[in-house]
């Protein structure tokens, strides 16, 4: 591992635009020299110049990602923010072409302003546009905030041409994190590696960021298999069940052991949602040859753990803490394993579990129950509020579990008021027709 300085070269010139309060709370009203303005929130998703943020300061990394990328002549900022970072590269890459491009409209709007010699491209372009354009491209801090990472990493790996090289940072995992949304998780060296492998992105070389931070450059390269993996999401989404599980079937046999990992853990879940529990055994224990996944075998033990092998689902989710005591199905199988069996971690794993996968409705809510159960309120509610604070995915399940903690919590009025929310999203459910019924009556 390659340590990372904390100085750069220069800077290209940031337009900074003068702040005032806005009538939005927690917004910001921004006016730039020009005459252009736009309304900001400061928040853990980015920063702005001389704003107070949860946003870490990442324009060391920018620097350090021109000298890794020094040479290439198309650079693309991808998750660009505020454009700090697209500062520190046109800075730092005078001959280059530096390309910032960003999903909120926003972000993008401030950046155009106050990186205006870098080449803007609206949030509304599909990155598909930019099909082996880069030879170079740089993610800071972006992974985490996406519930896809290896979709994310497809992407990035589209907008490349062969042998372009990118330089991915993201912050570090640990068990004792706290993550605020939108970030949803972090990365560990051994998971962002299978995950760049299986995205068509050989990792070249590890920089020792610092204890917050993991670096890595990667290389595009054609590999066998990740065009299959692609198709399968893509088929999956279009609801195209079929066609999803054949360029799986294929991927499954690619030379390269991460492609081949995530194609046979895709089947697992396709033949899981369609109830064919033989099938996803059977891949599953395939994909746990590969001895340095968790996945498989916290996948298989959550399998034993619905038919009530408590023993056996307990002794494979410890197999997989074993694995990578970092990755989130392992932590969340092992929790579930633990409390299942009534041994005494069950309260240490259930926090870890939650705290690697904060934005996952299925952790979250069994984490709160659990904590429920127990009489730890405050926890079980924490976690539900975090789980809203992503936004997305949150339905009548979300609603009832925390109408339950609250009911438990004493809050009696607050719980009818979620049970209510989900009877309005799910008139019919007998499931909430009941829960509004008992609180009703409490």
């Amino acid at each position: 591992m390659k340590r990372i300085g904390a100085r750069g070269k220069g800077s290209s010139p940031v337009v900074t635009p003068k702040y005032s309060q806005s009538v939005v709370l927690g917004a910001v009203e921004v006016r730039f020299p020009d005459g252009k303005s736009a309304t900001v929130t400061p928040g853990r998703d980015r920063a702005y110049p001389h704003l107070r943020s949860q946003a870490p300061d990442t324009v060391p990394y920018y620097r350090f990602a021109a000298t890794l990328l020094a040479g290439a002549r198309r650079v693309l900022d991808f998750g660009c923010g505020s454009g700090l970072g697209t500062v520190a590269l046109r800075g730092a890459m005078p001959e280059a072409e530096v390309t910032a491009f960003d999903t909120d409209p926003v972000a993008m709007q401030f950046a155009a302003c106050a990186v205006p010699t870098a080449r803007q491209v609206a949030a509304t372009v599909p990155p598909s546009t930019f099909a082996a354009a880069f030879d170079g491209v740089v993610l800071v801090d972006v992974l985490g905030h996406s519930g896809f990472p290896l979709a994310l990493l497809r992407t990035v790996r589209d907008c490349m041409e062969l042998g372009g090289k990118v330089v991915v940072v993201e912050p570090r995992v640990h068990s004792s994190q706290v993550l605020t949304a939108p970030a949803c998780c972090a990365a560990a060296p051994n998971q962002l590696a299978r995950a760049l492998k299986a995205a068509g992105l050989s990792p070249v070389a590890w920089f020792d960021a610092t204890e917050a931070f993991v670096c890595c450059l990667a290389e595009a390269v054609q590999e066998p298999g990740v065009h299959e993996l692609g198709a399968a999401s893509d088929a999956l989404g279009r609801g195209q069940i079929d066609e999803a599980v054949k360029c799986y079937e294929r991927a499954r046999h690619a030379e390269c052991r991460e492609v081949r990992s995530e194609a046979l853990v895709g089947l697992a879940e396709v033949f899981v949602a369609h109830g064919d529990g033989d099938g996803a055994t059977q891949c599953l224990l395939e994909a746990a040859q590969d001895a340095t996944d968790a996945r498989p075998p916290a996948l298989l033990s959550r399998f034993l753990l619905g038919m009530g092998d408590y023993a056996s689902a307990l002794e494979l989710a410890r197999r997989a803490v074993h694995i990578d005591p970092l990755d989130p199905s392992a932590a969340y199988a092992v929790a579930q394993a633990s409390e299942a069996m009534g041994c005494e971690d069950a309260d240490a794993r259930w926090s870890v579990a939650w705290r690697l996968a904060p934005a996952d409705p299925s952790v979250a809510s069994g984490y709160a129950v659990f904590c429920s159960e127990r009489g730890q309120h405050d926890d079980a509610i924490r976690a539900l509020e975090r789980l809203r604070s992503y936004g997305g995915g949150i339905g009548v399940p979300f609603h009832l579990t925390l109408a339950l903690v609250l009911d438990h919590a004493g809050r009696h009025e607050d719980a009818r008021f979620e049970a209510k929310i989900a009877h309005k999203l799910a008139p019919d459910d007998e499931t909430v027709l009941e829960m509004c019924k008992r609180l009703e009556a409490a």
